[in-house]
Order: structure tokens, then C-alpha cells, then sequence
């Protein structure tokens, strides 16, 4: 019997390529702490690890009672804060995870990415881990309705490199 051959992989970004989330926990505390909303790391990694910034901060502006006219500005100083992070300390890179990307694409396997960061900062980070050429397309919170939880990210990844989801 023929062993299956994988024609494409689709990453995710934080936590799977890079390991940022400390990052954007930091960029969520800072972005809170001025109208006394709390926030934490483990809060981060229970409830809120790979969901997108507005999803998260509205969130804690219903559970803090603040208004939702907020949103914007937090989510802008959110991410000017991660950015900043990422600019001064760099994205650090999951063991390994470079040598694996070199071998797929050198293997001819499609490379995607599909993440709930938005577009700027999904190729900021793999432009910043040096792996930006060997992805064919990356798909995030801008390109579809629903971030994750949901499955859409990942589904229009595999539109854009023209596989089906249950294909091998």
C-alpha cells in the first residue's frame, strides 16, 4: 500500500511557530490596566489564547461594565504594545520549527499560515523569523467573518492554495 503523500501544511502562528503569547498577555495588561481592568498570563492562556484582540476586549469591557465605545482605542493601544514587543525583543521561534519549514518546502509541500492576528502583524512576525518566502499565502482575522474559534481562517487557507480541506 502507498503511503500518503502531504501535499500542503497550514500553521497556525502564535503558539505553533512562534511563541508570543506572553507577548500579547503583556500587550493585553498594559492596554486594560488603565481603566482598572485586570488581566493576567494564566487568564490568557485559560480563556483567551488564539481568539482575536476585539473578541477578547470586548469581553472584558462587558465583564468590567465599561462602555464598548472603548474598543477601538484599546485595541489599537493593544497592539501597538505587542508590536512594540515584538520590535524590541524579537519573535521567538518554536524549537525547531525553521529546519521543519526549510524541509516541507524544500519537499514542494504548500506552506500556509492561518491566524486570528491581522495581517500586518501575521507578516511582521514571519517576516521577523526570517520563513516569510516559504509560504504560499496567509490567511487571517481580515480575510474572513468569524476568527477562531471557528474553523474560517483555516478553511480560506486552503482555498487560497487550492486544497481541500480533507485532502491529504
Amino acid at each position: 500500500m502507498k503511503e500518503p503523500i502531504n501535499k500542503a501544511l497550514i500553521f497556525d502562528l502564535d503558539g505553533t511557530l512562534v511563541l508570543t503569547e506572553q507577548y500579547h498577555s503583556s500587550a493585553f495588561e498594559s492596554a486594560l490596566a488603565p481603566y482598572s481592568i485586570s488581566y493576567s498570563y494564566k487568564e490568557h492562556i485559560e480563556n483567551y489564547s488564539g481568539r482575536g484582540t476585539p473578541e477578547i476586549i470586548e469581553i472584558k469591557l462587558k465583564e468590567a461594565g465599561q462602555p464598548l465605545s472603548l474598543l477601538p482605542k484599546l485595541a489599537k493601544t493593544k497592539k501597538v504594545a505587542y508590536q512594540m514587543l515584538i520590535d524590541r525583543l524579537g519573535a521567538p521561534v518554536v524549537n525547531g520549527v525553521k529546519a521543519f519549514i526549510r524541509k516541507a518546502y524544500s519537499a514542494k509541500i504548500i506552506l500556509a499560515v492561518a491566524t486570528s492576528n491581522t495581517r500586518e502583524g501575521a507578516n511582521r512576525i514571519v517576516r521577523a523569523i526570517g520563513c516569510a518566502n516559504y509560504f504560499k499565502t496567509i490567511a487571517t482575522r481580515d480575510d474572513v467573518k468569524r476568527a477562531k474559534p471557528y474553523p474560517d481562517i483555516f478553511l480560506a487557507a486552503a482555498r487560497e492554495i487550492g486544497i481541500k480541506p480533507d485532502e491529504e
